[in-house]
């Protein structure tokens, strides 16, 4: 229930500003007073005010400091998941509030994997625009390990990934598989290899992705490759300066083949000669039961064709 710019936790009970949640589920995010509060735009004091008040509405202490640093308590655990529900469904009614001035209809989420999704995007949106103009569809890209738990938290309606994770209990539309490269400078002296295998990166500066951006990347390197190669190696973080030291002669990496629709100009990308390299497609996943919320059923069967449509035409 809202009132006055506060959310109403429970029928009876405390209420607490919907601000405070946001800023308390920055912080849980980081467990960093200091980052939280520069993310949120806000004095340190400010947001442990903001916190203590809370705690204190709530009854019960939601972080506690230890010797690693802040900790969720067990209630703060608890409290995360519901309090981005609790975000998420403000933001939903403004929105529709919103829309309705603008006479739209509703309102479709997608969560996107940046370059993987590529190749759909524009055609997810001018199919959108031809057959349901009164529908607006609102794009994010966000990092890979968090595409799940934004659908899973209902902060997007539709994500389009890599892999179907079983344990989200979500429907699917693969739009194609893809698989793993080496990507080199074009003047690199593999860029005039057809193939190479990881025996060929020896004496070569492999940038080895980080586990929280490419945990899939980061699994099959720590598997295949020879303590040897890697001792070379530079951690990355984020794709753009990845992609900016192999072009610019620094490095080269295994990366997803989807990354060529993004860097294919600039970069050589080679298939990787290596005995069970793993595949995976690139898919649009919704929740299977997103059916129970508004507008979902009727707006996700409109994804589903238009996903259909897209997988047909990338077939072709």
């Amino acid at each position: 229930m809202c009132d006055n710019g506060r959310i109403v936790l429970r029928q009876g009970g405390p209420d607490v500003r919907i601000r405070y949640i946001r800023e308390f589920l920055e912080l849980a995010s980081t467990l960093n007073y200091t980052e939280a509060a520069k993310r949120l735009h806000i004095t340190q004091p400010a947001l442990s005010k903001h916190i203590d008040a809370m705690e204190k509405i709530l009854g019960t202490r939601l972080l506690v400091r230890a010797s690693s640093g802040m900790e969720l308590t067990d209630a703060g655990k608890a409290f995360v998941d519901d309090a981005r529900r609790i975000a998420n469904d403000y933001a939903l009614a403004l929105d529709k509030i919103e829309l309705r001035k603008r006479g739209l209809a509703s309102v479709i989420r997608i969560g996107y994997l940046r370059d993987a999704a590529r190749r759909v995007l524009l055609p997810l949106h001018a199919w959108f625009k031809k057959y349901h103009p009164d529908i607006e569809l609102r794009f994010l890209s966000v990092e890979y390990t968090r595409l799940a738990d934004d659908l899973r938290t209902r902060e997007a309606d539709v994500i389009i990934t890599m892999d179907d994770d079983p344990a989200l209990r979500a429907e699917s539309v693969p739009f194609y598989d893809d698989t793993f490269a080496v990507a080199v400078a074009p003047w690199h002296r593999l860029a005039q290899y057809e193939s190479v295998k990881l025996a060929d990166l020896m004496g070569e500066r492999l940038l080895v992705p980080s586990s929280h951006v490419w945990p899939n990347i980061r699994s099959f390197l720590d598997s295949r490759c020879s303590a040897e190669l890697l001792a070379n190696s530079r951690r990355m973080s984020d794709v753009d300066t990845l992609f900016f030291l192999i072009e610019s002669g620094q490095g080269i990496a295994v990366v997803a083949s989807h990354n060529r629709y993004v860097y294919g100009d600039k970069v050589k990308f080679l298939p990787l000669d290596e005995p069970d390299v793993p595949t995976f497609p690139v898919s649009a996943l919704w929740l299977k039961d997103s059916s129970e919320y508004g507008d979902s059923a009727r707006n996700l069967e409109l994804v589903r064709r238009a996903c259909e449509r897209i997988r047909r035409d990338l077939g072709e």
